[in-house]
């Protein structure tokens, strides 16, 4: 069985009660959709057909995303238990319910399936391209009109989709008086035309790139017109072209994503540039660059850490131009690639040996070769807030050492629940919404231009810890076996460990 059926058999397992096996015991279930372990799910349906767990992770990761590219359809993630996979409900946000009669089958929108969620194919579907071949030699079309219902029910199940479909935004920008058409793209794309499917719906889409200057055609189906518009993001990739001595270095983005900043950052020392990257929830108390260029005489990769934990913050990062930087950025882009739902952050301590990802025992340790890297002074002048917990977060020592203080509002907003000051405190309003400060004035510090600037940074002072704390989110005896294995392995590697 293919990645594709063995997706839709998911879906279907975690949209449809009715089709699930007995013994498929659903952890969690609501109405963004539910949750099993891979355990169950192997046991009570994947073996009874023939798919092993590898294929079963690869088919999710395959399949982990619409074809928007941002809407998660599978999420995997460790539990206690083990490695759970979550469903999500139909974007519809109605559940698909029974629809059929007869032996143990049930026909929706896409067409009669076994109660297992797995296609069941008639003689005529069991081939179709063939069925196709064998009416045309006879000079019949009728399986190819937009019209035959059932021709489009044979392709859009023998299809594979295609890569990654673009967001294609409304566009008002004028188009050429004298532009052409493509022809109307066949069943199977060609001529120019890329053949995306749209799952919900069992249909297909089709996409067509011809002229340059970010013009794109679509059609949204067999018989549809073809529709003509200039993307923005590509028509801003092509000015950038247009105008910059090194065009390679023009990146179109269309998709929002945390990894961005590594593909940017790869791309940077690649060409030969040593490169800082500073999150937005940080605020420079000094120039950062005397000693962190201080500090990169010995490494080549410098990091801050959490005052009292060992666990890495990448909210300050600098990296030289070096064969062993490039090299790890490019294993750790490969690896998110194939590992999407992994936080950015621990991807990058994972790499590095320094936290434990998921499922390691069956995906392998990633931990490669690294770079010559250390921490930046994360006690005194590379610092962040006190948010959650005095143990880790804060600073310690004087004011006037701060180099960079990182206020740990990346998310837009803190749980006043859980936060040591038991409310959310906008600290991006303190600093770059205050018009008594002057962050360009380099002489006075921002403590001595509002005291209010004082008061947080009192705040977030905490005594010098005498020891940190391990970067883990459980206790350590609560480790499955496979996870202290890996562990105990990591630390014997000398070679990852920091500069200092």
């Amino acid at each position: 069985m293919n990645s594709f059926n063995i997706s839709r058999g998911l879906v279907r397992l975690g949209r449809n009660r009715n089709v699930r096996p007995d013994g498929l015991k659903c952890r969690e279930e609501t109405v963004e959709g539910a949750c099993f372990l891979v355990e169950d799910v192997m046991r009570c349906w994947a073996s009874g057909q023939g798919i092993s767990q590898p294929e079963l992770l690869q088919a999710v990761q395959k399949f982990m995303y619409h074809e928007d590219g941002e809407e998660l359809r599978f999420r995997l993630s460790e539990s206690l238990e083990g490695l759970t996979i979550f469903i999500a409900a139909s974007r519809r946000g109605q559940p698909r319910g029974f629809k059929g009669k007869g032996k143990g089958e049930f026909k929706g929108k896409a067409g009669p399936f076994h109660r297992d969620g797995i296609e069941r194919r008639g003689a005529t579907e069991r081939h179709p391209r063939r069925h196709r071949e064998r009416r045309g030699r006879r000079g019949h079309a009728s399986s190819e009109r937009s019209g035959s219902r059932h021709a489009r029910r044979s392709r859009s199940r023998s299809s594979e989709p295609g890569p990654e479909p673009m967001a294609i935004p409304p566009t008002e920008r004028p188009l050429p008086l004298d532009l052409k058409k493509p022809a109307p793209p066949g069943p199977d794309g060609g001529n120019g035309w890329r053949k995306f499917l749209n799952e919900e719906e069992g249909t297909h889409w089709y996409h067509h790139e011809s002229l340059g200057d970010g013009i794109e055609f679509l059609c949204w189906g067999e018989g549809q017109e073809v529709q003509a518009g200039r993307l923005p993001c590509r028509g801003f990739e092509e000015a950038c072209r247009a105008s910059h001595s090194l065009p390679d270095l023009c990146v179109a983005g269309s998709v929002k994503t945390t990894s961005n900043k590594f593909h940017i950052m790869a791309a940077i020392i690649n060409c030969g540039f040593d490169v800082l990257y500073l999150d937005f929830d940080i605020v420079l108390m000094k120039d950062p660059m005397p000693p962190i260029l201080a500090d990169a005489e010995k490494a080549e990769l410098l990091l801050t850490r959490d005052m009292g934990g060992e666990c890495i913050n990448i909210g300050v990062v600098f990296m030289k131009s070096h064969p062993d930087t490039a090299r790890f950025m490019q294993e750790l882009i490969v690896w998110l690639w194939h590992h999407p739902y992994e936080f950015c952050q621990k991807a990058f301590a994972g790499i590095m040996g320094l936290e434990d990802l998921q499922w390691n025992d069956f995906f392998g340790s990633p931990v490669g070769q690294l770079p010559r890297w250390a921490f930046l002074d994360s006690l005194n002048a590379f610092v962040t807030s006190t948010v959650y917990s005095g143990e880790v977060n804060g600073w310690t020592g004087g004011a006037d050492q701060i180099v960079i203080y990182h206020f740990l509002d990346g998310t837009g907003g803190v749980d006043p629940k859980f936060a040591v000051a038991g409310e959310y405190q906008s600290l991006f309003e303190l600093f770059y919404n205050n018009e008594k400060l002057d962050l360009a004035d380099g002489t006075t510090p921002l403590y001595e231009q509002d005291e209010r600037v004082m008061s947080q940074l009192d705040f977030s002072q905490q005594p010098k810890p005498t020891k940190l704390l391990p970067c883990s989110h459980i206790e350590e005896h609560a480790y499955p076996a496979w996870k202290r294995r890996q562990r105990k392995e990591l630390l014997k590697r000398q070679d990852i460990r920091a500069q200092w």
